[in-house]
């Protein structure tokens, strides 16, 4: 599930909701496995998968983190199924049987979809990354010393502020669900998966 639907977000559901929730799929079967033989494989194994079957919270702010960058992405996609050695005897066999293989294409598919999603470059800069907007609780009022520190700082920064900084922050998946930015980003996704699709009809 995406998680701008797992936050409950008065956002509209677009197209790219669903998008996402592929990407969070393939992850998924990456992970744990293809087929019923290489899932027994990984049963029982931790990955930080994990995290999003557990409460609601936990499984937005692990999707947010892994999707926040291309190299948390990566992190996550070393978890991804490898088959053993001593099933099929060495990792050159494993290659012939196009088993990594399969498993590298669903990795580059995967990076591909993420950055069309949450850092299309059509789509205007603040409709990019997993920022969203909530309502923080204030911290406690400082005393003492820190209080001091605070108030030097908050003149400091007054003094070298700028219109950029001074900005509301956006919420990008608000941003993503203008219909004009979510039909872009529908569209390069699906152009993504037909040509995944063609090439793999072609060589079978």
């Amino acid at each position: 599930m995406s998680v701008n639907n797992l936050r409950k977000a008065k956002v509209p559901r677009t197209a790219v909701d669903d998008m996402e929730s592929i990407l969070y799929l393939l992850i998924w079967l990456g992970v744990w496995g293809i087929t019923t033989e290489h899932r027994k494989q990984t049963r029982g194994g931790h990955r930080r998968v994990v995290n999003w079957s557990m409460d609601v919270e936990t499984a937005i702010d692990s999707k947010q983190l892994t999707m926040s960058s291309k190299s948390n992405l990566d992190i996550l996609l070393n978890e991804f199924y490898t088959p053993p050695v001593s099933e099929l005897g060495s990792t050159l066999q494993a290659e012939n049987n196009g088993i990594i293989a399969d498993y590298e294409v669903l990795k580059r598919i995967t990076k591909a979809m993420r950055k069309m999603i949450f850092d299309n470059p059509n789509v205007p800069g603040n409709a990019k990354g997993t920022e969203t907007k909530t309502d923080r609780t204030k911290a406690p009022a400082k005393t003492g010393r820190r209080a001091n520190v605070s108030a030097i700082k908050q003149a400091l920064d007054s003094l070298f502020s700028d219109e950029e900084n001074e900005r509301e922050p956006v919420d990008s998946f608000e941003e993503r669900a203008d219909p004009e930015v979510a039909r872009g980003i529908h569209g390069d996704v699906v152009g993504l998966l037909r040509a995944c699709a063609d090439q793999i009809r072609s060589i079978s």
